[in-house]
């Protein structure tokens, strides 16, 4: 009981519960020492007692570990129901790749760049930033983040995930942007993707995506019609 106490209490004080979890876990698992093994799946915990012996406490104490594993998934994807604004979002790269790095688990970082958000006067920018943010929100994993950098830019966080992951995600964000209604039309033109690197910092990471995303750009405007190579100069 002073397992699931202390693992309760540590998930409660936590600002991110879901990036606590492997930690906390991790803790339970040594304080039970050889005699138990907890595996720990897509929402789904599961604790095997290696000696075999089972009863009414072992089965008590692995549900209320399950359950308190359930709410703290649950408590995050709430918390990331809404699109963060830049500051929060490096707050967040900040946390999730400390968590990572301590348990050596995988992260990944998408920057995406939102064409035709043209943002001025009589542009409700708080609303138009709202319908992209929460098209790519319902596009993504629970305790994924979206966060809003600023201008036509957008971030997507994703923990325990790696590039393929967050490049197949992006390409469905891609397509709900498109589908949304707006005069002027919306797409995504380009993206950054980044997957955190062994000793690498959040702030490294997502320089890395921002920097792929700038990549990614200069390479569309010189291979779109009207543009041009920047090795090859132009006729004139």
């Amino acid at each position: 009981m002073q397992l699931l106490a202390r693992a309760a209490q540590t998930l409660a004080a936590a600002d991110e519960p879901e990036a606590a979890l492997d930690r906390v876990l991790d803790g339970v698992a040594r304080d039970l020492g050889p005699i138990a093994t907890i595996e720990r799946g897509e929402g789904t915990l599961a604790v095997t007692w290696r000696d075999g012996v089972h009863g009414e406490d072992r089965d008590t104490f692995a549900e209320t570990l399950a359950a308190i594993a359930n709410l703290a998934h649950r408590s995050q994807g709430i918390a990331n129901d809404h699109v963060l604004d830049a500051a929060g979002f490096r707050g967040a790269v900040d946390r999730v790749s400390a968590g990572a790095r301590w348990r050596g688990a995988r992260m990944a970082v998408t920057v995406f760049q939102v064409e035709g958000m043209v943002l001025g006067p009589g542009v409700d920018e708080s609303k138009l930033v709202e319908l992209v943010g929460q098209a790519a929100r319902h596009c993504v994993r629970g305790d994924d983040v979206v966060g809003h950098l600023g201008a036509a830019q957008f971030g997507l966080l994703f923990p325990r995930a790696g590039t393929f992951e967050a490049r197949s995600a992006y390409r469905r964000v891609r397509d709900a942007v498109m589908r949304i209604e707006w005069e002027q039309g919306l797409v995504c033109s380009a993206a950054g993707f980044a997957e955190l690197e062994p000793g690498q910092t959040g702030a490294e990471l997502l320089t890395d995506a921002k920097g792929r995303l700038t990549a990614a750009l200069t390479k569309n405007a010189y291979s779109s019609p009207g543009g041009g190579s920047p090795i090859t100069p132009l006729a004139g």
